[in-house]
């Protein structure tokens, strides 16, 4: 389901961490993705907090109007979220999905407008 140029996102540029603590390994840059009404790709970056390891990762439960490419991996990457607007509901959509790692999670926020 759902690798850097992190600068062409658009909308609200957040930061998750797990519950919100600032001592979570795994990160999403940034959490909060915003398609408007006339995007429909946009990245994340996969990041972790001060670890030398690789660590894996997942996304999971992303609306089935998104897609992730990679939807899993092992280490910091870009994500390419793509959402398919013909799977949308009329008006604003806002759902979250998950970036799971091996030790905590985030919630990144997505947001259509069709």
């Amino acid at each position: 389901m759902c690798g850097a140029a992190l600068a062409l996102l658009a909308g609200g540029c957040t930061t998750a961490n797990f519950f919100g603590s600032n001592r979570a390994l795994i990160r999403a840059e940034p959490a909060y993705i915003d398609f408007g009404r006339d995007r429909e790709e946009l990245t994340f970056m996969v990041k972790f907090r001060e670890t030398g390891n690789a660590l894996d990762w997942r996304i999971m439960q992303a609306p089935e109007w998104v897609t992730c490419a990679p939807d899993h991996g092992e280490g910091v990457d870009i994500v390419t979220v793509t959402v398919d607007r013909g799977r949308v509901g009329t008006g604003t959509t806002t759902t979250t999905m998950k970036l799971v790692g091996s030790t905590d999670y985030v919630d990144i926020r997505l947001s259509v407008t069709r």
